[in-house]
């Protein structure tokens, strides 16, 4: 999908701005352009300094067009005295096509991802984690589900890059839109990991036929497949208790690794990687899957620790690969966690998502992509040597800063 061109082109102080241009190729909304008294161009560029500042929300952009007026006019003049309302951006953000806005963002960010990653070597095969997130604070008082949940496609090695973003109706429906948004990435030889929503004969069915190879999550909602590996490989009458010596025997590879030290506790993860043929139940629902595996994380609290209980977790996960590397399936497993901590929880911790009340509707899903790219161009910048929480203050404090964040290349 192209952007389309936008009714009145851009001033070239607006052009010089590249993250900005990136979305500025959209097509305005407003029927009557001679009425118009702040023209698109303007209104995004406010929407991107005020994700970038930290000032959330349709009023957030409105407080920080007040606040910066002397610093937009340098970069995009408009004729007339004030600054655009928050009715102002709610109306045309909401009138601006979602999937055209996300879509101009995505293909940047994949247009990124083809010069990062080479074309051949070991480190051309492309680990490719996909997950969902909730807007939380756009739940109701009385209503059961989050009304705004957006599914990710994002690129785990080259210090991790968002490939793509979609809305989906709820976690059921992640499935379908995870496969919407794979179809715009190559995936050959890749591999696909993601949580037991994922985990669907139409998803995996798509990502084989395309050449590439799945690591997902088996939880009880796949409930025969999820209780044949329970009764097979659990002490009967405890679920999520292993075996540890029936296990061993069946595998066909097993990997420990060694133990860690942090926050307290002692952490010990081991992993058994079985042949599908040991579970006919999982074999019958995936015929082109390979191996099982059963991956155990035990935490222990360190000596004179207060406050931390001993736990120990099983999880399983199907997979594709074959069951000789266990090692190289619970490295999968373990790196899918960087779409958690370097996407979603920079998302609520850094630009405060969660925070929002705006969940649904074209304009709040066309706030979340501003707020993705706001976090890609802060993550991007190499020029101030700080911790994002320091970034985001720096850019709502400092003119030169913000446009330099506006204006830098994401290679």
């Amino acid at each position: 999908m192209n952007c389309r061109s936008m009714s009145k082109p851009p001033t070239e102080a607006v052009t010089s701005l590249l993250l900005f241009a990136r979305f500025a190729a959209v097509e305005e909304p407003r029927r009557h352009v001679h009425k118009i008294v702040f023209p698109l161009e303007l209104l995004l560029l406010i929407v991107f300094g005020a994700a970038l500042s930290d000032m959330p929300g349709w009023q957030g952009a409105a407080d920080f067009a007040r606040l910066k007026e002397g610093w937009l006019r340098k970069l995009c003049p408009w004729q007339g005295e004030g600054t655009p309302s928050a009715d102002t951006f709610e109306r045309v953000m909401g009138l601006l096509d979602a999937e055209l806005f996300a879509e101009c963002f995505s293909g940047w960010m994949r247009e990124v991802a083809g010069r990062r990653v080479p074309s051949s070597g070991p480190a051309a095969v492309q680990h490719i984690a996909v997950d969902g997130k909730s807007v939380q604070g756009a739940r109701g008082a009385k209503a059961p589900t989050v009304p705004m949940h957006m599914v990710h496609t994002y690129l785990v090695q080259e210090r991790g890059l968002l490939l793509g973003l979609a809305p989906a109706e709820g976690a059921p429906g992640e499935a379908q839109t995870a496969q919407s948004l794979l179809e715009l990435l190559e995936l050959k030889q890749a591999v696909v990991t993601g949580d037991a929503n994922l985990l669907t004969r139409k998803l995996t069915d798509a990502i084989v036929e395309r050449g590439g190879h799945y690591v997902l999550a088996l939880k009880g909602n796949r409930g025969p497949a999820h209780a044949q590996l329970q009764q097979v490989l659990c002490v009967q009458g405890e679920e999520g208790v292993l075996q540890p010596g029936l296990a061993s025997r069946l595998c066909t590879s097993g990997y420990e690794e060694p133990t860690v030290l942090a926050h307290g506790r002692e952490q010990e993860r081991r992993a058994w990687a079985f042949e599908v043929k040991l579970f006919p139940a999982v074999q019958r629902y995936l015929p082109h899957a390979h191996s099982v595996l059963a991956l155990q994380r035990e935490r222990l609290p360190q000596q004179g620790t207060l406050g931390f209980k001993a736990s120990c977790e099983l999880h399983f996960y199907v997979s594709s690969l074959p069951p000789t590397e266990a090692e190289a399936l619970a490295g999968y497993v373990r790196a899918h966690w960087e779409i958690e901590n370097l996407l979603h929880r920079q998302l609520d911790v850094v630009l405060h998502e969660d925070a929002s009340t705006i969940g649904q509707g074209p304009g709040a899903h066309n706030l979340a992509t501003v707020r993705r790219a706001a976090l890609a161009a802060l993550r991007a910048d190499t020029t101030f040597k700080a911790s994002m929480p320091r970034r985001v203050r720096q850019a709502a404090h400092n003119d030169a800063y913000r446009t330099h964040l506006l204006t830098q290349v994401i290679s």
